[in-house]
């Protein structure tokens, strides 16, 4: 039985013009994502070719990562070039060609932005009236006066209902691969092919608990016009209010310093290092400033960044609330652009402009090149992995509220 009504949605959603419109609309968003990621990551690359350290000049390194078409996350922040000044700072290189300025007021429009709000919407729209509008059509009740068990009917309205959904955003998603894997400057390796399948397989449970989301709210209600508008407001909820409000809380209990007031600090520190050097003797001089500035420094980025990661951590916490934060943390985390990796990136930073201080000083040898790579898959699903439990905690939830509302659910 329940395969004969998953066969009967099915055919239904394919004959529908809200499938026809829904596939169009994925197909031409994936493909402009695809375009529109790989100019931006085109332009980074010169940026990182244009970056190359100069004679005299030491400069951390950081190359592109292709899994930033697909999550572009903090990409723009790593993938950059880092000089090491001689007063220990460490700042971001000026010779970079500008991207796309646009993505600094929306965001950028790679497939974590389609998955994430086009999509779940989508799916949203494609299960809102499946328990209502049949209500509404008067089918539910010709459909139960013959002895379908509910259970039955409402498993095969599910699986019937997202294959139809999660078939045409399969097919696009892997098209969207074999043009990435074939386009120029591209690395594709075996790494790059797990990291995919993982975001897809996230991609996956984050669209059915959206789609079993909206059939929840159609068992719970008795008409397809108040089922949409629930709808809406939950995904409006879910996606853009709890982590917008979990962001604007985190910061009402973290005391951050501005970069203002960073760039301020700093100085001091450089008033106080130059009253210093006229108090040692000139051969002290050079030496004792280097090791004064470089621990000073120290000092205040190690504060810094003690604050800063206890605001991360707030925000994280707050906004996991919400599946589609839970999915955004998963997806940077794969793809090795998330808030883990630009704290890895600090402190490897930090760790290497000691060293090269240490090597200046000391004249014990050439400087080592900045090494700074994506972590080990293994570790990504490691730390990304309470945030895929979440999201099956949330479908799950979202499956057990629906089957239970339809086992009450007045058909006639």
């Amino acid at each position: 039985m329940i395969r004969i009504i998953a066969g009967r949605e099915i055919r239904q959603n394919i004959d529908s013009f809200k499938f026809a419109i829904i596939s169009l609309i994925m197909t031409v968003l994936v493909a402009t994502s695809i375009f529109v990621m790989y100019r931006d990551y085109t332009v980074r690359l010169r940026n990182y070719a244009a970056s190359q350290p100069e004679t005299g000049n030491v400069t951390a390194l950081v190359r592109p990562n292709p899994m930033s078409i697909l999550v572009k996350g903090l990409d723009e922040n790593l993938g950059r070039a880092f000089n090491i000044g001689h007063g220990g700072t460490i700042e971001a290189s000026s010779k970079q060609e500008a991207v796309n300025m646009v993505f600094g007021f929306c965001s950028a429009p790679d497939m974590l932005f389609v998955v994430r709000i086009v999509c779940s919407l989508a799916a949203l729209l494609f299960a809102f009236d499946m328990i209502s509008g049949e209500k509404e059509s008067r089918k539910l009740s010709l459909v139960f006066s013959n002895s379908v068990r509910r259970t039955d009917y409402i498993a095969g309205k599910w699986l019937g209902g997202f294959f139809s959904f999660i078939v045409p955003f399969t097919v696009l998603y892997l098209a969207g691969c074999v043009v990435l894997a074939l386009l120029p400057d591209v690395p594709v390796g075996g790494g790059e092919l797990l990291r995919l399948t993982s975001f897809y397989a996230g991609s996956f449970l984050y669209l059915a608990f959206f789609f079993t989301l909206g059939m929840m709210i159609s068992s719970l209600t008795k008409s397809s016009a108040s089922s949409l508008i629930i709808a809406l407001f939950a995904w409006a909820l879910i996606v853009f209010i709890i982590p917008g409000l979990a962001v604007s809380l985190s910061r009402q209990h973290a005391d951050i310093p501005s970069s203002a007031q960073m760039e301020m600090l700093r100085r001091h520190i450089w008033v106080k290092g130059k009253y210093y050097a006229y108090t040692v003797p000139d051969e002290e001089k050079v030496s004792g400033l280097g090791a004064y500035l470089n621990e000073e420094d120290n000092k205040l980025a190690a504060d810094f960044r003690g604050k800063y990661n206890r605001l991360v951590g707030i925000t994280q916490a707050l906004s996991r609330i919400s599946p589609s934060a839970a999915f955004t943390y998963f997806a940077t985390g794969i793809a090795g652009t998330g808030l883990d990796d630009e704290r890895r990136l600090k402190d490897m930073l930090v760790e290497y402009r000691n060293t090269v201080w240490k090597l200046k000083t000391s004249h014990g040898g050439d400087i080592p090149g900045f090494d700074f790579r994506p972590p080990p898959l293994s570790l990504c699903i490691h730390r990304t992995l309470i945030d895929i439990l979440i999201i099956a905690l949330y479908l799950l939830l979202a499956f057990t509220v629906s089957f239970t509302a339809f086992t009450v659910y007045d058909v006639r």
